[in-house]
């Protein structure tokens, strides 16, 4: 019974370091979330004006066949896959990962590549051992600035410009509140400027009409020409950082969920071990009394 209560405690301790380990990382996710969050949201209003101001330059671009938008063969592809740096994010990285895999197994080009984002998207290369690689980045640990979303988007856009690969299409999460995310896989280059019309329209259609609201009409200096040449590289650039951002975002949120469920599992057991090392307590108690009760009853 001793060896027993003994083991017990032993358990029981080890059950609570393990929950103020979980507990910590929840704090340290969640003050990720929030930061990554708010970061991601004046990254997203940054891009919407970029596409207000694409708009009145949608012609010129269409008219001109600017390289970003112009529609090439199909093959070769570029997949760019965002996945996460570290575990402990519940099926985060599996479900990217696999569903990485049966787009890429989907497509019908010719010659695939990737560029991989994050540690865990290595996975990748394992299930579709065919796949050229194009180049990674393991270092940002949920973490992204300016320059590495530039450095990043210089390999893709170099790689497009000179032909190299003629589709790019990004693989990763929307946030949808909560823990609900939404794998995606959207085509990154060329541009499709009808797309970007009917977001900047969707978001009008939201906004409360104001009585009196004039329209805006631009005067583009040095040429509409070169001044759409500067927007659209800005456009890309702001669109893979937004993109890498919503992933991280979702990254610490469901990292901050699974935390804040193992800690739960942790209390769950702890009260349960707590419950049978009393009872093993006290049958080591009563069983002690007996043994003293007998022994008085045989002096006497």
């Amino acid at each position: 019974m001793a060896e027993n209560l003994k083991a017990l405690k032993k358990r029981l301790r080890s059950i609570q370091g393990t929950e103020h380990i979980t507990h910590a990382m929840e704090m340290v996710s969640a003050n990720k979330f929030r930061r990554t969050e708010a970061m991601y949201k004046g990254s997203a209003t940054y891009f919407a004006k970029i596409e207000e101001l694409i708009i009145p330059l949608a012609d010129e671009a269409a008219r001109n066949g600017h390289p970003l938008v112009l529609n090439k063969e199909p093959s070769p592809a570029l997949f760019v896959v965002v996945a996460a740096d570290r575990g402990l994010c519940g099926s985060f990285n599996n479900n990217i990962v696999a569903f990485a895999a049966n787009e890429i197994k989907k497509n019908e080009a010719a010659k695939k590549e990737v560029y991989l984002i994050g540690k865990k998207a290595k996975g990748l290369l394992t299930q579709v051992p065919d796949l050229t690689l194009r180049g990674e980045n393991t270092s940002l640990n949920g973490k992204i600035t300016v320059p590495d979303a530039m450095q990043i988007m210089q390999v893709i856009q170099d790689a497009y410009l000179k032909h190299e690969v003629n589709r790019v299409y990004l693989i990763g999460n929307h946030a949808q509140g909560g823990a609900r995310v939404q794998t995606y896989c959207q085509q990154f280059l060329p541009l499709n400027l009808e797309e970007i019309k009917a977001a900047v329209k969707a978001r009008q259609e939201q906004q409360p009409k104001e009585e009196g609201k004039f329209r805006l009409d631009y005067i583009f200096e040095p040429s509409p020409a070169q001044v759409l040449n500067l927007l659209l590289e800005e456009y890309v650039a702001a669109k893979l950082y937004n993109s890498i951002l919503e992933q991280f975002m979702c990254e610490h949120r469901l990292r901050m969920i699974a935390m804040n469920n193992a800690t739960k599992s942790c209390q769950d057991l702890n009260k349960s071990l707590t419950l049978k090392m009393n009872k093993a307590r006290q049958s080591s108690i009563t069983t002690e009394l007996l043994d003293i009760v007998a022994g008085a009853e045989a002096l006497n």
